[in-house]
């Protein structure tokens, strides 16, 4: 039976101003409860994926960012180190969370990811004006300081974009999440 990600959302639900709570983690804007309080909601749906591994790697390998995004908190908040290949799969094909998919993989998986990178980053890896692109130095400068961007090379566009937000869920998270 096909699983249903819509139903990871109404898990969630609203925080107390109507907002849905699937939102709050794009940015880190929290609700007026709290980062805490809102991530007690994200691990309360953790605890219930954790019943279903399945529906888990539906929300991750959705093309729907919510899902993902969802997903990826999830297994932050949990700790939770299954899914790496469901991580991967949606890195490669692209999404709008790409930055968070690819903090939550560098946090969670941090070999693995620097020696994905190391291929992805490579010519004819990612596209260097893409969101994608922008995380992975990030992430990668995070997880192996010693590599460096040649000193005349400036991310501009989607790719600082992607950098930004890597940077700014990167600090978030790693000083907030058990791993």
């Amino acid at each position: 039976m096909e699983k249903n990600p819509h139903e990871v959302l109404r898990w969630l639900g609203r925080d107390s101003a109507g907002a849905a709570y699937h939102l709050v983690p794009l940015n880190l804007t929290w609700s007026a409860a709290g980062a805490d309080a809102d991530l007690a909601v994200f691990a309360g749906v953790a605890q219930r994926l954790s019943g279903d591994p399945e529906l888990w790697s539906t929300a991750l390998r959705e093309p729907n960012w919510r899902f993902t995004l969802v997903g990826c908190v999830c297994l932050l908040v949990s700790g939770n180190r299954d899914h790496w290949e469901d991580l991967v799969w949606r890195f490669k094909e692209g999404s709008f969370v790409s930055p968070q998919l690819l903090v939550t993989m560098g946090l969670l998986h941090p070999v693995e990811t620097r020696e994905a990178l190391t291929r992805l980053m490579k010519p004819g890896g990612l596209v260097e004006t893409s969101r994608q692109f922008g995380a992975a130095v990030v992430v990668r400068d995070r997880l192996d300081p010693e590599v460096t961007e040649p000193a005349d090379r400036r991310l501009e566009g989607d790719a600082a974009e992607g950098a930004a937000v890597a940077g700014d869920q990167w600090a978030f998270w790693s000083e907030r999440a058990e791993f």
